[in-house]
């Protein structure tokens, strides 16, 4: 059923509340600050440590995950696809997905994945679930935590090597360490992470203008 689109069915005192709640979840369950420090990916080093599946692997997680990343895009874009590199997007397509089929408003109508750079499929290997998405489709890209932002960005060039149209790109958390997300915004304007670790390190919660979302 497509009767009333599902960002006028989460008002603004709604948002607050369910992000809340994810950041409260993730504090309990993701974040670690780690001393002495941990080699990240990119081979730099890092205290902050925030592991989204923790919390995303939980049926509270994944519905709020869902609610708010479903939100986001149908605000912001007319995607109808979301997908992103495996492993970190896994849980969080599968969330965007059961959200969208339980909401008034049923748009996104497909959800892929994109295998790790280290296997030698082809571009066209790489992508799980996206035989049935139409040429030129809209989609999301979204991942778990933004460093460098090269998970994304490899998962955002997969997706336009098939015919695909990115959108919007999402996190839950922006580490602001490596410039990530302005590198993703480089290629896709409307990136935006619902968390910052910032606000995970001081504990506090900024304000996140929704009505922003609009605008971008």
């Amino acid at each position: 059923m497509r009767q009333i689109p599902f960002h006028t069915a989460l008002s603004e005192k709604e948002f607050k509340e369910i992000r809340k709640e994810l950041f409260e979840l993730l504090r309990a369950l993701s974040y670690e600050w780690r001393d002495p420090p941990f080699t990240l990916k990119s081979g730099a080093l890092s205290n902050f440590y925030v592991d989204g599946r923790q919390s995303s692997l939980t049926p509270k997680g994944s519905y709020l995950i869902g609610r708010l990343f479903l939100w986001i895009i149908s605000a912001a874009t007319s995607a109808r696809a979301i997908g992103g590199l495996s492993v970190g997007a896994d849980p969080l397509v599968s969330a965007v997905l059961s959200a969208a089929y339980l909401s008034t408003a049923n748009f996104i109508d497909y959800g892929f994945l994109v295998r790790g750079a280290g296997k030698d499929h082809g571009v066209a290997g790489r992508l799980v679930g996206g035989k049935h998405i139409p040429t030129g489709t809209s989609v999301a890209i979204c991942d778990d935590v933004i460093t460098s932002g090269g998970s994304m960005l490899e998962a955002v060039h997969v997706a336009r090597e098939s015919s695909f149209h990115v959108d919007i790109a999402l996190a839950l958390v922006d580490r602001q360490e490596q410039d990530g997300l302005a590198k993703i915004r480089v290629e896709v304007p409307k990136t935006y992470a619902l968390f910052t670790k910032e606000e995970f390190s001081s504990g506090v919660l900024q304000p996140l203008n929704f009505l922003e979302l609009l605008d971008r």
